[in-house]
């Protein structure tokens, strides 16, 4: 029975991650800049990969910061934030690309609390990829490793695949942690053919998350 509570709760998170991946018409409001750094980095050891690629890492970040819920992570400066609703905490869009561009990439911060049926990395880990099968069609994971994140050990996660109510597939980066029975996820969905243009950003989001 704890087994099929957790795999519920699971798929519930793939869910939310398919809907924060939704093609964007509209604007967020405009990013609000506050002065506090983040404390945390991403070991760059040897057990330690991030994606690569040749494209220039943005150099304006401004910083998110959540008193409330103890977390911190920093953004592009031309990217607005949003506001997310339970279990996502907030989230950041790319600007428009042009005029024709209907999809802004998007980097989601989400947290959930696991407490009622206990979580380890690992359980989490398995858990979600066996979701997103279920939930995608189409599922190619294309890198899973180990990471670092605000500390504690963590798993990075490339995937591409089709959402429901959706034609095309989109590539999705996720680096999640598992702390005291909460699991803390930053997400990032791209368009395929603009993703490797917006990894440099990520990367550095990831690198700054604080928790």
């Amino acid at each position: 029975m704890k087994k099929h509570f957790l795999t519920l709760g699971i798929l519930s998170v793939a869910l939310i991650l398919g809907g924060a991946s939704c093609t964007k018409t509209t604007t967020p409001p405009a990013p609000v800049t506050t002065n506090t750094p983040p404390t945390a980095t991403v070991n760059s050891n040897a057990n330690t990969t991030q994606p690569t690629t040749n494209t220039t890492v943005p150099t304006n970040f401004l910083t998110y910061n959540n008193d409330a819920e103890g977390v911190s992570i920093d953004y592009p400066s031309d990217w607005t934030k949003q506001d997310g609703k339970s279990p996502i905490l907030v989230q950041f869009f790319s600007p428009l690309q042009s005029s024709v561009d209907q999809f802004q990439e998007n980097v989601s911060v989400m947290i959930q609390d696991f407490s009622s049926v206990g979580m380890t990395l690992e359980q989490f880990n398995k858990q979600t990829t066996d979701a997103l099968g279920q939930y995608m069609t189409n599922l190619k994971i294309t890198k899973q490793e180990d990471m670092e994140i605000s500390g504690e050990p963590g798993k990075l996660l490339i995937y591409t695949g089709t959402m429901p109510g959706q034609t095309t597939p989109n590539t999705t980066i996720q680096a999640y942690t598992v702390w005291d029975d909460y699991v803390y996820i930053v997400t990032f969905t791209g368009k395929q053919g603009d993703f490797e243009k917006f990894v440099p950003a990520v990367q550095q989001m990831v690198k700054s998350f604080s928790f």
